[in-house]
């Protein structure tokens, strides 16, 4: 199978837990000028929360390094409207937050960002995203779950 039919596939399977797991769906574009345009941007795995408020594509990338399903959920989740669960309006029932802990210029990612719907995210999960991504050197943690 050739690289584009593989990320075709992979993109299938993330739509596929949405819709076997929630009540939510995904059309296929017609010719609706607002719809998410999934690009390929260098190594770059990024989207924007929830739908962007011009009337064009909403640029989803999915660069090298992003061809996994974890990936591919998490980058539509974002697409769809959800933050990262540390990000929760409850978080702090179930977290305990150490923002001293965060390296200098990521403390956006631990603000609050009201409502939230989780799914697919587990504590596991997060730990391993955010001790990659905002930790300073030699913390090992910027949360603890309680």
């Amino acid at each position: 199978m050739r690289t584009r039919e593989k990320l075709v596939k992979l993109i299938d399977d993330a739509i596929k837990q949405y819709e076997d797991n929630t009540c939510i769906r995904f059309v296929k574009r017609t010719n609706q000028a607002k719809y998410v345009k999934i690009i390929k941007d260098g190594r770059k795995c990024y989207s924007h929360v929830g739908q962007v408020q011009r009337p064009q594509p909403q640029p989803l990338s999915l660069g090298g390094g992003c061809e996994f399903i974890g990936t591919v959920v998490h980058e539509l989740g974002h697409a769809i409207g959800l933050y990262h669960e540390h990000q929760r309006s409850d978080r702090d029932t179930y977290i305990t937050v150490y923002g001293q802990n965060v390296r200098a210029g990521n403390e956006c990612c631990i603000v609050i960002r009201g409502y939230f719907a989780p799914i697919f995210m587990t504590s596991e999960r997060i730990s391993r995203l955010v001790a990659c991504i905002f930790l300073k050197m030699g913390f090992s943690y910027f949360f603890l779950v309680e």
